[in-house]
């Protein structure tokens, strides 16, 4: 998407509160511009790199969930109590 968004624009683009929008605005560096006013602008396009900036890889996602499997059967072993990844009994 192209343009700008106000806060409350962006926020709902990003679907998260105007709180959070301003958060990661005030500490965790969304590209921003302020106006002569004070008030707030994003580009869409920033909001998009800034999500993007989180996104894990598939091969990243892969390497997590064998890791949490291989704990968790090792759990199992020691408990002699099959159980999945989310902690519950198979």
């Amino acid at each position: 998407m192209d343009g700008w968004a106000t806060i409350g624009k962006a926020a709902r683009y990003a679907d998260i509160s105007t709180r959070t929008m301003r958060d990661w605005i005030k500490n965790d560096g969304l590209k921003h511009s302020r106006l002569k006013s004070g008030r707030i602008r994003i580009k869409y396009e920033w909001i998009d790199a800034f999500l993007e900036s989180f996104e894990a890889s598939e091969a990243k996602a892969n390497q997590v969930n064998q890791i949490v499997n291989e704990v968790m059967d090792e759990f199992s072993r020691r408990k002699n109590k099959p159980v999945n990844h989310k902690g519950f009994q198979r």
